[in-house]
């Protein structure tokens, strides 16, 4: 074996030379004892011996068998790998041992009663397969001196106690061939020993070496190539500042994209000009331009016809103003025009042909489009006297109106301040709101006609801010501008389905309202999945409830998206249907599970409301919907919805949203009744 001080993995790389180095010679040992043993247990027929023969026969093939077996296991698993050579050499001595033991066995059984020509037969077997163990398990002294001292010694040690003097004599002839042999393989063994350890060692210096060799290659290929980038950078180093050095004039005062004033050119012109009009005593207008659908063309024909659009833009503004330093393009898709000695009546006039001349159709490389703009105004010195003041309160305005959805200009005012204002705040409550716990849900049963009990419950969020509940119409949408209503309404879903578990009729299910921009994103499965595993709440029990607006988006991720939620068995419904965004081949694609037909249909049942709904149920039946009427407040309403057929109602008639709390009192109140005989609940949260 190495010496001690070897190293684990020399130690590990010398048993598994070892180990090959045994089974290799395995195959010709197995084959040899198929051969000597078949020949022994059926070469002398007649013998009275048989049925022991047969049995030893067996027994040994079954040795070898497994013998074999774990050869070829090493053959095809082990070789080549950095297997446990100690483990594998324990395998393989077990195996020689019980053969040893099996010709031991048979040699002791068959001395006193074969015949003179067979037992010289078994001796001449015996003693050359211990002559060639030395050979074959020269690898591990131990194993060939085991093996060959299992096969000689007994049988030698039995010639000897015979009492017959020739076998007395061949006894004594086989304790010294033993001795011969034994001597013979610890010689064998120790050569083998110090090839193996040597082979080791040339093969761990050869791996040392190839490791260095490696090293140093890699050192200077990354010394190379660390060389070769360095003078990459500086060749691009140089060319980026004589570059920047040739256009740092026109960087400094022009927009590279449409050659119009930059914002901080005309930041400096604007102060200059209220100079010129506070000494002079004259007004001045800013007008703040933003460009309506610039977004959709950017992201459905790229960036590159953006900027034709882009261009094609500024040139149609610049061949308005006189003076293109009045013009400058302030950033994205936003321009701003200075004008002075204008009445107002001029400015709206002026801004009214900008939009017009906007919204003509602009001919690309890829195809025309159509955008549109929204133009905010603030004046000198009536809104703001200062070059931030004006430009400031001319976005406001032109938020404001981008808010209402208006086309025409429109002028600051107070009034928009404070709005903005107050959405800022709302804003900021936002950000804090869960984290503080100011959120909770009411829920609003939905009843089933043909029983008069509760099928479902829709779930409606309530935000209590400063003293103040917030008005989801306010604050939803302020929570989708500014990135809250993920998480908001991640809660709210969560929160729901644990209500509804909680709920003791485990039938009725409960509604949760979805935004285009929950629906859409990237997560929206996995938040279900959540809601459902920390709830336990059976997904059939879950509806989401989107607005027609999702019409509007992308239709196909919405219906991959659709698909993939009804998957888990959660079902769909389109809230407020018929208000302008839906059409039958959209639904027919989307394959939504429920529609809502909207308050103001059902508002306008003796007009036009009525062919409406009744063609919404044409439409569900044709596509297997269900449908809900919703704002359902008089008797006579709920009469002719009845009348109709529809199957399903909610609104104030049945109940008003109420806390968790009252809903479950509501529940156990209505499952005591076996009629409709709807408690009301006057309370609004």
């Amino acid at each position: 074996m190495p010496h001690s001080t070897d190293s684990d993995s020399t130690l590990a790389r010398y048993s598994r030379d070892s180990a090959d180095l045994l089974y290799s010679n395995s195959l010709s040992g197995s084959l040899i004892n198929i051969v000597t043993v078949t020949a022994l247990a059926f070469g002398f027929p007649g013998d009275h011996h048989a049925a022991l023969k047969f049995w030893w026969w067996a027994t040994m093939m079954v040795i070898v068998v497994a013998r074999l077996i774990d050869a070829e296991h090493w053959r095809r698993s082990l070789r080549h790998t950095d297997y446990d050579g100690r483990a594998a050499i324990r395998r393989l001595a077990t195996g020689v041992i019980i053969t040893a033991c099996g010709w031991c066995f048979y040699s002791l059984a068959v001395f006193d009663t074969v015949g003179t020509l067979e037992l010289a037969g078994l001796i001449c077997v015996i003693a050359g397969m211990a002559s060639g163990a030395t050979n074959v398990f020269s690898a591990n002294r131990l194993i060939a001196t085991a093996y060959v001292g299992i096969l000689v010694l007994p049988l030698s040690i039995q010639g000897i106690v015979s009492g017959m003097q020739t076998w007395q004599t061949l006894g004594i002839l086989g304790i010294a061939y033993f001795a011969v042999t034994a001597t013979t393989a610890k010689r064998a063994a120790l050569f083998t020993h110090k090839a193996i350890v040597l082979k080791s060692y040339n093969t761990e210096l050869m791996e040392e070496m190839e490791k260095e060799k490696n090293v140093v290659g890699r050192i200077n290929q990354e010394l190379t190539n660390a060389y070769a980038q360095l003078n990459i950078v500086n060749n691009e180093l140089e060319a980026r500042v004589k570059r920047r050095t040739d256009k740092i004039y026109e960087l400094s005062a022009l927009d590279p994209l449409t050659a119009l004033y930059n914002r901080k050119a005309f930041h400096s012109h604007l102060r200059r000009r209220l100079v010129s009009c506070e000494q002079q005593g004259k007004s001045l207008a800013v007008l703040f331009i933003d460009l309506d659908g610039f977004k959709k063309v950017n992201d459905s024909l790229g960036h590159q016809i953006g900027d034709e659009v882009l261009v094609n833009t500024s040139q149609r503004l610049l061949n308005r103003v006189s003076d293109k330093h009045n013009l400058c393009r302030w950033g994205g898709d936003e321009f701003l025009i200075l004008m002075e000695e204008c009445s107002d009546q001029e400015i709206i006039e002026f801004s009214e042909e900008l939009i017009a001349s906007v919204c003509q159709p602009i001919s690309t490389s890829a195809e025309t489009v159509t955008i549109g703009a929204t133009i905010g105004i603030s004046s000198y010195p009536q809104h703001g006297k200062t070059a931030e003041q004006l430009i400031q309160l001319a976005d406001i305005a032109m938020y404001s109106q981008k808010k209402v959805m208006n086309p025409a200009p429109t002028v600051f005012s107070d009034v928009m301040l404070i709005n903005l204002q107050r959405d800022q705040r709302i804003r900021d409550g936002l950000a804090n709101a869960l984290r503080e716990d100011q959120f909770h849900i009411v829920y609003q049963p939905i009843i089933s006609n043909s029983t008069g009990k509760t099928s479902n419950c829709e779930a409606l969020l309530r935000w209590t801010f400063d003293g103040e509940v917030i008005s989801p119409d306010e604050f939803i949408p302020v929570a989708e501008k500014y990135g809250f209503i993920r998480k908001i309404g991640a809660w709210v879903l969560e929160q729901a389905c644990i209500d509804a578990q909680s709920w003791v009729d485990k039938s009725i299910a409960v509604s949760v309202n979805a935004s285009i921009i929950q629906m859409l994103a990237e997560d929206m499965e996995s938040t279900i999945k959540k809601a459902l595993a920390i709830s336990k709440i059976d997904p059939q029990r879950l509806h989401l409830e989107l607005t027609e607006t999702v019409f509007s988006s992308d239709t196909p991720t919405l219906q991959t998206k659709i698909a993939r939620i009804q998957e888990l068995g959660v079902k769909i419904c389109i809230d407020d249907f018929g208000t302008g965004y839906s059409s039958l081949s959209q639904l027919q694609s989307l394959a939504v599970d429920v529609i809502k037909i909207d308050r103001a249909f059902i508002n306008r049942l003796d007009g036009p409301g009525r062919a409406i709904i009744q063609a919404a149920m044409h439409i569900a039946k044709a596509l297997n919907y269900e449908v809900i009427a919703e704002g359902i407040e008089t008797e006579e309403q709920a009469k002719e919805i009845k009348e109709m057929g529809l199957k399903y109602m909610q609104g104030f008639l049945y109940a008003r949203p109420m806390k968790k709390e009252q809903l479950v009192q509501w529940l156990e109140n209505q499952s005591d009744t076996t009629v409709i005989d709807l408690p009301k609940i006057a309370h609004n949260p």
